[in-house]
């Protein structure tokens, strides 16, 4: 039986925690995710700092597997900026064309029709993210993130 692309099937669930991710457990057991949160999370977070372009020295060892497909390379340009550069609007900007680049797969895989990035720094050092993913107009997934822009430290 072959799943819908909006019927999606599960991933460990991981919630943004003081900056890092954090699995969820439920009653003793890992929770999965039934919506597209993990994925985000991942697609956002989950690269190496270092990579700036999928370089093999510097990237995740996921994106080294052979046979993996573009659309399922981690690179996070948005990690790169957020802990590269310094905190300043100029590079709010880039952080922000980096998170429509880095959900761009959403869009491609006909998931999601849209993608709208927001930041906005709370102090000197934190910023608050809010991304919101949508298919016809409809939410199908939006989530927050505050964490410390640590560029340029």
């Amino acid at each position: 039986m072959e799943l819908n692309k909006t019927d999606f099937a599960g991933d460990v669930l991981l919630i943004d925690k003081e900056g890092s991710g954090e699995i969820v457990l439920e009653n003793g057991l890992i929770k999965d995710c039934r919506d597209f949160s993990t994925a985000a999370y991942l697609s956002l977070f989950g690269g190496n700092k270092r990579d700036k372009s999928g370089q093999t020295n510097e990237t995740w060892w996921g994106n080294l597997i052979s046979g993996t497909k573009k659309n399922e390379k981690l690179v996070s340009s948005f990690y790169a900026i957020v802990t590269g550069l310094p905190l300043n609007s100029m590079n709010i900007k880039k952080a922000v064309a980096a998170v429509k680049d880095d959900l761009e797969w959403f869009v491609d895989e006909g998931i999601a029709d849209e993608i709208d990035a927001a930041i906005e720094a709370t102090n000197a050092k934190t910023v608050q993210l809010a991304v919101d993913i949508r298919k016809n107009r409809s939410s199908i997934m939006k989530d927050n993130y505050s964490f410390q822009w640590q560029g340029g430290h």
